[in-house]
């Protein structure tokens, strides 16, 4: 029968996910017996200039939130990325990292690109955990891991035009994107053939032409109404 085999081969996938404290599981991985405890001075060093790099070290240094008093001695871990001069296309773009934590402390991050960088830091504040007495701690070390995407493409689509959800759960979804290494947000607004949603930033993938405001469909309004010459060529400049 299919569903007694079907069983016995999801058995061994969900001791996988159980031993192993990464989500989704990465391509390889390899883990010691040893618990390292991160220093009260603990960092993550990056000498790029890549701005969504630096930001990204600086949110998760804030989240991981190591106590100035630890006492581990693990200080520092580097972070070196291959290609950090551009900002490619996120999707389809190589999001490959490697993570490597020895016996003697020595920690280094290292990922294909800015993306790849990203979901690096996440997989490195997953393998911590918080002792009893509050101080941060890896387990499982030395270890090796390495993962990259294995479809361009990750998303998860909210559907505000048919189910509502509040500001605080929309902002809370697109936090939690990262945890899950999806690079997608599909955002269903609305069912009707009008977009009554205000565009005020390029910052959301759109071009300065593509933007949506009030003031652009004023000017569409006009345009249908069979302009002058004169102030086409107005509309046009702005």
């Amino acid at each position: 029968m299919l569903f007694p085999s079907l069983f016995l081969l999801l058995v061994p996938l969900a001791v996988a996910l159980e031993t192993v404290p990464l989500w989704p599981l990465p391509s390889s991985y390899s883990f010691g017996s040893e618990v390292l405890g991160l220093s009260g001075k603990f960092a993550i060093s990056y000498s790029g200039n890549n701005e969504i790099v630096q930001k990204a070290v600086s949110r998760y240094l804030q989240l991981i939130n190591n106590p100035t008093s630890g006492s581990g001695s693990l200080t520092s871990c580097s972070l070196s990325v291959t290609d950090d001069s551009t900002t490619p296309e996120i999707i389809g773009s190589a999001e490959g990292y490697g993570i490597s934590i020895s016996s003697d402390s020595s920690c280094s991050i290292t990922a294909d690109s800015v993306w790849g960088s990203l979901r690096a830091l996440e997989s490195f504040t997953q393998l911590l955990t918080r002792s009893s007495s509050g101080e941060v701690q890896i387990e499982g070390t030395p270890l090796a891991v390495k993962d990259s995407a294995r479809y361009g493409h990750r998303g998860i689509l909210i559907d505000t035009a048919r189910h509502y959800l509040s500001t605080t759960e929309i902002l809370r979804i697109v936090d939690s994107l990262p945890a899950s290494k999806f690079n997608v947000l599909h955002w269903h607004i609305i069912d009707a053939e009008s977009f009554p949603f205000e565009v005020i930033s390029p910052s959301l993938s759109f071009s300065r032409i593509h933007l949506f405001s009030h003031f652009r469909v004023l000017l569409s309004q006009l345009w249908s109404r069979e302009p002058s010459a004169l102030l086409k060529s107005t509309l046009l400049m702005i």
